[in-house]
Protein backbone atom coordinates (compact mmCIF):
# COMPACT_ATOMS: atom_id res chain seq x y z
CA UNK A 1 0.00 0.00 0.00
CA UNK A 2 1.68 3.34 -0.50
CA UNK A 3 1.17 5.90 1.65
CA UNK A 4 -1.27 8.92 0.86
CA UNK A 5 0.95 11.83 0.42
CA UNK A 6 -1.10 14.86 -0.16
CA UNK A 7 -4.59 15.71 1.11
CA UNK A 8 -6.41 15.27 -2.28
CA UNK A 9 -4.61 11.71 -2.90
CA UNK A 10 -5.79 10.78 1.20
CA UNK A 11 -9.43 11.58 0.43
CA UNK A 12 -9.12 9.80 -2.83
CA UNK A 13 -7.60 7.14 -1.46
CA UNK A 14 -10.40 6.54 1.72
CA UNK A 15 -13.04 6.91 -0.54
CA UNK A 16 -11.72 4.39 -3.19
CA UNK A 17 -10.90 2.17 0.07
CA UNK A 18 -14.11 2.35 1.36
CA UNK A 19 -16.52 1.46 -1.79
CA UNK A 20 -13.87 -1.40 -2.28
CA UNK A 21 -14.60 -2.77 1.30
CA UNK A 22 -18.14 -2.16 0.73
CA UNK A 23 -18.61 -4.28 -2.72
CA UNK A 24 -16.37 -6.97 -0.84
CA UNK A 25 -18.65 -7.42 2.15
CA UNK A 26 -21.72 -7.06 -0.43
CA UNK A 27 -20.35 -10.27 -2.08
CA UNK A 28 -20.82 -12.57 0.99
CA UNK A 29 -24.31 -14.31 1.73
CA UNK A 30 -26.44 -13.28 4.87
CA UNK A 31 -25.99 -17.19 5.94
CA UNK A 32 -22.21 -16.70 5.61
CA UNK A 33 -21.73 -13.68 7.60
CA UNK A 34 -21.87 -14.34 11.09
CA UNK A 35 -19.77 -17.72 10.10
CA UNK A 36 -16.57 -18.08 12.08
CA UNK A 37 -13.75 -19.61 10.46
CA UNK A 38 -9.88 -20.13 11.80
CA UNK A 39 -7.47 -18.23 9.32
CA UNK A 40 -4.52 -20.13 10.48
CA UNK A 41 -2.27 -19.40 7.65
CA UNK A 42 -1.86 -15.51 8.78
CA UNK A 43 1.39 -15.09 10.96
CA UNK A 44 -1.53 -15.26 14.40
CA UNK A 45 -3.94 -17.81 14.19
CA UNK A 46 -7.31 -16.33 14.40
CA UNK A 47 -10.80 -16.99 14.13
CA UNK A 48 -13.11 -14.38 12.68
CA UNK A 49 -16.00 -13.84 10.54
CA UNK A 50 -16.99 -11.04 8.37
CA UNK A 51 -19.14 -9.70 11.45
CA UNK A 52 -16.12 -9.21 13.22
CA UNK A 53 -14.17 -7.74 10.36
CA UNK A 54 -16.92 -5.50 9.06
CA UNK A 55 -17.21 -4.42 12.73
CA UNK A 56 -13.38 -3.62 13.64
CA UNK A 57 -13.64 -1.25 10.29
CA UNK A 58 -16.25 0.85 11.86
CA UNK A 59 -14.64 0.14 15.35
CA UNK A 60 -11.29 1.32 14.03
CA UNK A 61 -13.01 4.73 11.89
CA UNK A 62 -14.31 6.37 14.98
CA UNK A 63 -11.67 5.42 17.47
CA UNK A 64 -9.00 7.00 15.23
CA UNK A 65 -10.83 10.06 15.05
CA UNK A 66 -11.47 9.87 18.96
CA UNK A 67 -7.73 9.53 19.12
CA UNK A 68 -7.52 12.28 16.86
CA UNK A 69 -10.01 14.74 18.15
CA UNK A 70 -9.00 18.00 19.03
CA UNK A 71 -11.44 17.56 22.15
CA UNK A 72 -9.73 13.95 22.99
CA UNK A 73 -9.75 13.96 26.59
CA UNK A 74 -8.58 10.79 26.88
CA UNK A 75 -5.32 10.53 25.00
CA UNK A 76 -2.86 13.45 25.05
CA UNK A 77 -1.35 12.81 21.70
CA UNK A 78 1.28 15.33 21.84
CA UNK A 79 3.30 12.75 24.75
CA UNK A 80 2.57 9.47 22.65
CA UNK A 81 4.50 7.97 19.83
CA UNK A 82 3.04 6.66 16.67
CA UNK A 83 2.77 3.09 18.03
CA UNK A 84 1.27 3.68 21.47
CA UNK A 85 -1.37 5.85 20.01
CA UNK A 86 -2.09 2.79 17.09
CA UNK A 87 -1.65 0.49 20.64
CA UNK A 88 -4.54 3.06 22.10
CA UNK A 89 -6.91 3.16 19.38
CA UNK A 90 -6.64 -0.23 18.23
CA UNK A 91 -7.64 -1.00 22.15
CA UNK A 92 -10.73 1.18 21.73
CA UNK A 93 -11.52 -0.39 18.68
CA UNK A 94 -11.73 -3.78 20.43
CA UNK A 95 -13.99 -1.96 23.12
CA UNK A 96 -16.26 -0.80 20.21
CA UNK A 97 -16.54 -4.48 18.43
CA UNK A 98 -17.44 -5.74 21.74
CA UNK A 99 -20.54 -3.14 22.17
CA UNK A 100 -21.37 -3.47 18.13
CA UNK A 101 -20.80 -7.30 17.65
CA UNK A 102 -24.49 -7.99 17.76
CA UNK A 103 -25.84 -5.34 15.33
CA UNK A 104 -26.88 -6.63 12.26
CA UNK A 105 -25.79 -6.20 8.75
CA UNK A 106 -27.53 -2.68 7.35
CA UNK A 107 -26.90 -1.46 11.10
CA UNK A 108 -23.15 -1.81 10.20
CA UNK A 109 -23.25 -0.44 7.28
CA UNK A 110 -25.03 2.37 8.42
CA UNK A 111 -22.42 2.95 11.01
CA UNK A 112 -19.91 2.29 8.43
CA UNK A 113 -21.04 5.11 6.25
CA UNK A 114 -21.41 7.63 8.81
CA UNK A 115 -17.49 6.41 10.71
CA UNK A 116 -16.20 7.18 6.91
CA UNK A 117 -18.13 10.17 6.12
CA UNK A 118 -16.45 11.52 9.37
CA UNK A 119 -13.21 10.78 8.98
CA UNK A 120 -13.89 12.27 5.16
CA UNK A 121 -15.02 15.60 7.19
CA UNK A 122 -12.60 15.54 9.55
CA UNK A 123 -9.55 15.36 6.89
CA UNK A 124 -11.50 17.84 4.77
CA UNK A 125 -11.52 20.15 7.86
CA UNK A 126 -7.46 19.76 8.37
CA UNK A 127 -5.25 22.23 6.66
CA UNK A 128 -2.68 20.42 4.73
CA UNK A 129 0.23 21.08 6.95
CA UNK A 130 -1.81 20.13 10.01
CA UNK A 131 -1.99 16.69 8.09
CA UNK A 132 1.55 16.50 6.58
CA UNK A 133 3.88 19.03 7.95
CA UNK A 134 7.58 17.44 8.21
CA UNK A 135 9.13 19.67 10.47
CA UNK A 136 6.92 18.88 13.19
CA UNK A 137 7.80 15.14 14.48
CA UNK A 138 5.52 12.85 14.00
CA UNK A 139 4.48 12.14 17.78
CA UNK A 140 3.62 15.20 18.02
CA UNK A 141 1.17 14.86 14.79
CA UNK A 142 -1.92 12.81 15.90
CA UNK A 143 -3.82 13.63 12.64
CA UNK A 144 -0.86 11.99 10.86
CA UNK A 145 -2.50 8.19 12.53
CA UNK A 146 -5.41 8.88 9.92
CA UNK A 147 -3.00 8.90 6.98
CA UNK A 148 -0.96 6.18 7.87
CA UNK A 149 -3.36 3.89 9.83
CA UNK A 150 -6.98 4.77 8.76
CA UNK A 151 -6.08 3.36 5.02
CA UNK A 152 -4.36 0.82 6.72
CA UNK A 153 -7.21 -0.60 8.29
CA UNK A 154 -9.38 -0.77 5.10
CA UNK A 155 -6.14 -2.69 3.43
CA UNK A 156 -6.05 -5.37 6.10
CA UNK A 157 -9.76 -5.87 6.47
CA UNK A 158 -9.71 -6.70 2.71
CA UNK A 159 -7.30 -8.41 2.84
CA UNK A 160 -9.06 -10.62 6.10
CA UNK A 161 -12.37 -10.61 3.86
CA UNK A 162 -9.92 -12.28 0.86
CA UNK A 163 -8.67 -15.07 3.43
CA UNK A 164 -11.84 -15.11 5.00
CA UNK A 165 -13.58 -16.19 1.72
CA UNK A 166 -10.48 -18.39 0.86
CA UNK A 167 -11.52 -20.82 3.52
CA UNK A 168 -14.81 -21.01 2.92
CA UNK A 169 -14.47 -21.85 0.15
CA UNK A 170 -11.67 -24.62 0.69
CA UNK A 171 -13.99 -25.90 3.72
CA UNK A 172 -17.49 -26.16 1.01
Amino acid sequence: MNVPRTKAELLRSLMTLHRKFSVDVATVSRDEYQKIVCLSDSPHSIDISVLAIHTDLVAWNVASLRAVAPTASSLNPIHLRMHEMTRKVRTSALLLRAEWIDLDFENLKQRLKSAESDVISFVNDQAPHDLYNDSIPLAQNPRRLIQFCTPASYEEARAQLRHWKAVVSRNS
